[in-house]
C-alpha cells in the first residue's frame, strides 16, 4: 500500500515536471530563431548550436521523465529505462562537450562583437547557462562512466573465464 502511495506521488512529482520541460520546449519553438535570422542579428554563429542544445536537452528530460512514468506504473520497464539513459548518456556527453566549446567561442566572439548576440539567453544569462551546462556534463558523464564501468567489468569477466579455460587446458 505504501509502495502505491509512493508511485503516485513520484508520477504526480514526474507530471509537473513534464509540464514544465514541455512547456519549455513550446517556448522555444513558438521563439525559435532560424540559422538566417540568427546570422542577421550576429555575426556569432555559434549561437545557433548553443540553441540547439538548449531544445535537445528540454527534448531529452521529456523522454526521461516520460520513460520514468513508465517506469512508475510498470516496474518491469526499469530495462527500457536504463537502455535508454546507457545508449544516450555517451552520446549527450559528447553533445554537451560539444556545446561547451561553442558556448566559450561564443561568449569570445560575444565579447569581441557586442551586436545582436548580447540579447540571447546564453550571454545575458551566463551563470545561469554555465551552471546547466555543467550539471549537463556531469550528469551525462556519470553515466557514461558508469556504462564503462559495466563494460570493462564484463570484458574482465570474459578475459578471466578464457584465461581460465586456457589454464586449464595447459593442466
Amino acid at each position: 500500500m505504501a509502495e502505491d502511495k509512493v508511485r503516485t506521488v513520484g508520477f504526480l512529482g514526474c507530471s509537473l515536471a513534464l509540464c514544465y520541460y514541455s512547456y519549455e520546449v513550446y517556448a522555444y519553438a513558438s521563439h525559435w530563431d532560424s540559422w538566417a535570422a540568427i546570422k542577421q542579428s550576429t555575426q556569432c554563429p555559434q549561437l545557433y548550436v548553443l540553441e540547439l542544445w538548449l531544445l535537445t536537452q528540454n527534448l531529452l528530460w521529456i523522454v526521461a521523465i516520460g520513460l520514468l512514468m513508465l517506469v512508475l506504473v510498470k516496474p518491469e520497464g526499469y530495462k527500457l529505462l536504463l537502455c535508454f539513459l546507457y545508449l544516450l548518456g555517451p552520446v549527450y556527453f559528447l553533445w554537451s562537450g560539444v556545446s561547451a566549446g561553442y558556448y566559450w567561442a561564443f561568449v569570445a566572439c560575444c565579447k569581441e562583437k557586442l551586436d545582436g548576440c548580447v540579447n540571447y539567453y546564453p550571454f545575458t544569462n551566463f551563470s545561469s547557462f554555465s551552471a546547466l551546462l555543467s550539471i549537463s556534463l556531469l550528469f551525462s558523464g556519470l553515466i557514461s562512466l558508469y556504462l564503462l564501468v559495466i563494460v570493462g567489468a564484463v570484458f574482465w569477466r570474459q578475459l578471466h573465464r578464457w584465461l581460465q579455460s586456457y589454464a586449464e587446458l595447459l593442466m
